[in-house]
């Protein structure tokens, strides 16, 4: 059987846990991230947080979580303002502008309010009334 680890940082160290009981009640990992619910890593997420606490900011490599957690832009990367220095020009990329450009990322996240629900659902019809021409409703 494996031993618990102790993980350290420069800041802290944290103490392994066993068992759920053990871990707070207060919820770092909060709605708004777009993994589903009762997603692995969502979850292993949140509990790595529990046990570093409030003041913690992840890093990591490229993967699921953070795949599922971008916003993906309507504007391409190379004509970002902030990446003009690289001299990039519309059409430069055109299969990137085309993707771009059919983009669609729905604000929906396990926990949403109703509300805001009825609001995304409202919001995606009249786009899809606008783009078509014909009620979505």
């Amino acid at each position: 059987m494996a031993q618990a680890a102790t993980f350290t940082n420069a800041t802290q160290q944290l103490e392994p846990f066993k068992g759920v009981k053990k871990v707070t009640l207060e919820e770092y990992f909060t709605s708004g991230h777009r993994t589903c619910q009762g997603c692995e890593s969502a979850l292993i997420m949140k509990l790595m947080v529990k046990a570093a606490g409030p003041r913690t900011i992840v890093l990591g490599s490229t993967g699921c979580m953070y795949v599922a957690n971008t916003t993906y832009y309507t504007t391409p990367l190379h004509l970002q303002p902030a990446l003009r220095f690289l001299g990039w020009e519309q059409g430069s990329l055109p299969e990137t502008e085309r993707a771009a450009a059919e983009n669609f990322s729905v604000p929906l996240w396990p926990g949403i309010a109703p509300a805001i629900q009825e609001r995304v659902v409202d919001v995606v019809a009249e786009a899809v009334d606008a783009a078509t021409g014909v009620a979505a409703g």
